[in-house]
């Protein structure tokens, strides 16, 4: 007779049991610190609609409540898998005034090392269900334990004691199978009851001396998966495995996922989109699992590649935004017409029209000789930074360039083309420290802190000790701008007096690899990112590798001339500086180009495929012009009369130009005038390439409504 959940429960853990009550298990569902903060151990795709199963049970053996079994965690500050301290390392504890080392567990390890654990025969039936408050890891990211999920101290020590040389395989393991989505993977899924991954965890710690554990939701989640809800599929007995040989045997003959065992009793719920999606992820959690390191490296890796391309096409948007080249999104996804049925076709591409504009999805030709047509989102100050260091000591700083855009400044002023109707309302400024005066970078880069080609040629000369002050005053209103033609370095208490009260406004901090120029600037005691009103740090570099959707960073003088911008005396800062305000310009006008440039190829793209639709059809219906039916009342006439002369020495045409056994011109020969076979041929292939080009005329208007929406 098969043993209840209970039963087999108790049998795993008879030699544990103390006075009634199951000992606490690192890693089972439910548990909580001391505390009471709940561990990030629990899956968190499970359908809250559905109840939490109670995870008390009792041992009919004693009769007695058996404490609670959940997963816990020996320290709730472990920063990385399979470690249990808050530095990372493993914990060592002492026995009297000797430490257990690495070395003696290995020779220990040496000596004795459990090559299977016992575990009890439950009488388990092929395709059995399991229950709903049982957990299960994926055996092959078990079997990948000490090298993926382990700090590289106990690593190899863990590897050489239990799992190297076939000791993982040769373990007693219950193999269940669960058949994962199509879509995640076409094979099935093999996993292992949780609480056997806890014993082998058990004998590790007792054998180390140290504390291994379940790796840490939620960025191993696909490791411990638990299957409570009932309206998703949950894992099936397979067969017990004690041998790498007898596991690739059982799985290579899994049953269909239809299969049922005699007798079972039909307990799944019936199925939600929320529940599949849920089950989804997990399957999708648990296959990331079992992939080597190497592979889930080059996923993450390749994912945040991805997040960083998005945050760079996210700050080029909000750059337009702040210029008012863009609106700010005001639809929502609750305003989307689609979910308006009583509309007409008509009325429908109106409002999904009105919706994609309001949404800055698509965004209309932009005149270039008028002023923007939204508001400058933010109301913000553009503050462009370039410092240079001497080329022997980068801690020596020689020149600062300041430029400032102030986006008020911009009100009722065109573009034009590129945004060169609004370089001239940039305020740039150059400072140069007076105690390195004498120092010109030659040898590696060709220095020009002489040539200033802006604010009349006219540099500022400070002292290193006024330098942040001086700066600091270039981030305060009036932002640059000089009063009565002195500059605010050199203004008098009586011009200062002048000035207006100072208003506190957004700033938007920009520069060209803009880390290393706020590196020099902290070095000169003046640190902006202290700044309250400093809504972000915007960078040209990375704009521009928006701009032209490449990996590749560019230098600035590479990004002026593709803008068509004329750099002159690079490498000096202020330059620099007032250069770089104006590639940002020029990058956010051109993005606009770019964009209705795609569009315009995207319409081009689709109007050579309709016409080359149109034209294979009218190819198809003039070849299919001419062709009898029995339908027309035609019963074949009279036969044609048999033409006899012989064909002249010289030989008729080949069979495919119409030779071969000629006839009338209405049946043709075998060859006649391209040839029967030639004909048909021409016909499959015009039909084909109909067929073909009609898919991809498919497939573009998809495209174009998936951009649209």
């Amino acid at each position: 007779m098969a043993l209840s959940r209970q039963e087999r429960f108790a049998l795993l853990f008879k030699d544990e049991l103390v006075e009634g009550q199951l000992p606490r298990l690192p890693g089972v569902l439910g548990e909580t610190h001391d505390d009471s903060s709940p561990t990030v151990d629990t899956f968190p795709l499970t359908n809250p609609s559905i109840p939490q199963p109670s995870q008390e049970v009792r041992s009919p053996s004693y009769g007695e409540n058996i404490e609670p079994v959940t997963w816990s965690s020996n320290d709730e500050n472990e920063p990385g898998p399979g470690s249990t301290t808050a530095s990372g390392k493993r914990k060592r504890k002492k026995k009297g005034k000797q430490e257990v080392t690495i070395t003696a567990a290995k020779a220990a390890i040496t000596k004795s090392s459990p090559a299977s654990n016992s575990t009890p025969d439950l009488g388990l039936k092929l395709g059995e269900l399991a229950a709903s408050d049982e957990t299960f890891c994926p055996i092959l990211a078990v079997s990948k334990y000490p090298y993926k999920y382990v700090d590289k101290e106990l690593s190899e020590v863990i590897a050489d004691g239990f799992f190297n040389a076939g000791k993982f395989w040769e373990r007693t393991w219950d193999i269940y199978y669960i058949h994962p989505p199509p879509s995640v993977a076409a094979k099935p899924m093999f996993l292992v009851p949780s609480t056997q991954v806890q014993i082998l965890f058990t004998e590790i710690n007792k054998e180390l001396d140290c504390e291994v554990s379940f790796p840490k939701a939620p960025r191993y989640v696909g490791f411990n998966l638990p299957f409570e809800d009932k309206a998703a599929p949950r894992p099936r007995y397979l067969g017990r495995s004690n041998s790498r040989t007898s596991f690739d045997d059982m799985t290579s003959n899994v049953p269909q996922a239809e299969f049922r065992p005699e007798g079972e009793v039909e307990t799944m719920e019936k199925a939600t989109t929320r529940s599949f999606a849920a089950f989804k992820q997990k399957m999708e959690a648990a296959l990331e699992a079992t992939k080597s390191k190497s592979k889930a490296s080059k996923a993450k890796k390749q994912g945040e590649r991805i997040q960083q391309k998005q945050k760079w096409c996210r700050e080029l948007k909000r750059a337009q935004r702040y210029l008012g080249l863009r609106p700010k999104r005001t639809a929502t996804a609750k305003d989307d017409p689609l979910q308006k049925h009583d509309l007409s076709w008509t009325q429908l591409q109106e409002a999904r029209e009105e919706h994609a504009l309001a949404a800055g999805q698509i965004l209309p030709q932009l005149d270039i000789n008028e002023p923007v047509p939204y508001p400058c989102d933010r109301d913000v100050v553009f503050i462009c930074v370039d410092v240079e260091a001497y080329e022997r000591g980068h801690n020596t700083i020689t020149e600062i360039g300041i430029s400032t855009l102030d986006t008020r400044d911009l009100v009722n002023i065109p573009p034009g083309e590129d945004g060169k109707g609004w370089r001239d309302v940039i305020r740039s400024r150059h400072f140069r420290i007076r105690e390195y005066a004498h120092l010109i970078n030659k040898d590696f880069v060709a220095g020009c802190a002489d040539r200033f080609e802006f604010n009349n040629n006219q540099s500022e000369w400070i002292s290193i000790k006024d330098a942040p002050q001086t700066v600091a005053a270039c981030f305060r209103s009036p932002f640059s701008a000089n009063l009565n033609g002195t500059p605010e370095s050199h203004q008098t208490p009586t011009t200062q007096a002048a000035a207006p009260a100072p208003e506190k406004r957004n700033i938007i901090l920009l520069g060209h690899d803009i880390t290393q120029d706020i590196t020099y600037l902290q070095t000169l005691g003046y640190n902006p990112l202290n700044l309250s009103n400093l809504l972000e740090i915007l960078d040209t570099a990375s704009l521009y590798r928006a701009l032209l959707r490449d990996n590749n960073p560019r230098s600035l003088g590479a990004v002026l001339l593709d803008l068509g911008i004329a750099g002159w005396n690079l490498h000096n800062a202020g330059n620099d500086a007032a250069y770089t305000l104006q590639a940002m310009i020029g990058i956010a006008m051109r993005a606009l180009r770019a964009k209705e440039e795609r569009r315009d190829r995207e319409e081009v793209k689709v109007k050579r495929v309709e016409d080359a639709v149109r034209e294979a059809e009218e190819r198809v219906l003039e070849e299919a012009e001419g062709w009898s039916s029995p339908e027309e009342g035609d019963d074949g006439g009279s036969p044609y009369s048999v033409v006899r002369d012989v064909p002249s020495s010289g030989g008729g045409p080949s069979r495919g130009q119409g030779g071969g056994r000629s006839g009338s011109p209405s049946r043709g020969g075998r060859g006649g005038a391209m040839g029967r076979g030639q004909e048909n041929a021409k016909t499959r292939r015009a039909e084909k390439m109909a067929k073909e080009q009609a898919e991809a005329r498919k497939d573009v208007a998809r495209h174009l409504a998936a951009q649209t929406l």
